[in-house]
């Protein structure tokens, strides 16, 4: 039985089950402990399935004389008979493991293909420095449809004018020339939205304390 255990857990690949239960979460100590509580599930299962195929011998039988086992030619022993469910099962699990990753990829390849763009102006980069957030702002004060966008525990400043790509590349050199020394691109704010987080949440933020305390309007993703 002991062997079998063992077995199962040298051919199980953790990493695989590990990154698919990532998908379905984004904390990562979580889909750890769930990859652990499933193996540690898995294990008992087959300790109950080895145990139903070789159950424990009478301690009497220790008093009787030895006997050889003998198998007829091509008959298998039942730590191969183990072996074999064992590995059958892993090779279940790992095709349903695969089937699911493809399932997922074809929805989010089907929600990002019918997915509108949102195309704005991506101003300096993602930070969580409250310093940082609060001087962008004194910098920006003066400029129009300014927006904040919080992904995790990060944020960047955009500028959102609700007009087209091409439209936005026409203007880009005049706001660079604005915005002397911060960086400025165009993006698809929409790319950050997943097939699960599929829109953004507005709430109100809080950055820094007492004196330089401000507030601004987030757009939230997660």
């Amino acid at each position: 039985m002991l062997t079998a255990i063992i077995a199962t857990i040298g051919i199980i690949k953790f990493k695989l089950i590990e990154e698919f239960v990532k998908k379905l979460t984004s904390n990562d100590q979580k889909a750890r402990g769930y990859t652990v509580i499933f193996l540690f599930g898995l294990i008992i299962i087959l300790t109950a399935l080895s145990l139903s195929l070789n159950p424990p011998t009478p301690t009497v039988r220790a008093l009787e004389p030895e006997i050889t086992e003998t198998r007829a030619p091509g008959t298998k022993s039942d730590l191969e008979v183990k072996v074999e469910t064992v590995e059958k099962g892993i090779a279940l699990t790992e095709d349903l493991i695969r089937q699911a990753k493809e399932n997922k990829r074809l929805k989010d390849s089907a929600f990002i293909a019918n997915r509108d763009q949102r195309w704005v102006y991506q101003i300096g980069d993602w930070t969580n420095d409250d310093d940082k957030i609060i001087q962008m702002h004194q910098q920006l004060l003066v400029t129009e449809n300014i927006k904040v966008v919080k992904q995790r525990k990060n944020y960047l400043f955009i500028k959102e004018d609700n007009l087209s790509k091409e439209d936005l590349d026409a203007e880009l050199s005049h706001l660079q020339n604005d915005l002397e020394g911060i960086s400025v691109k165009i993006i698809d704010l929409n790319n950050l939205l997943t097939r699960r987080k599929n829109n953004f949440i507005e709430r109100i933020e809080t950055f820094g304390r007492r004196k330089r305390k401000i507030e601004l309007q987030c757009l939230v993703v997660d």
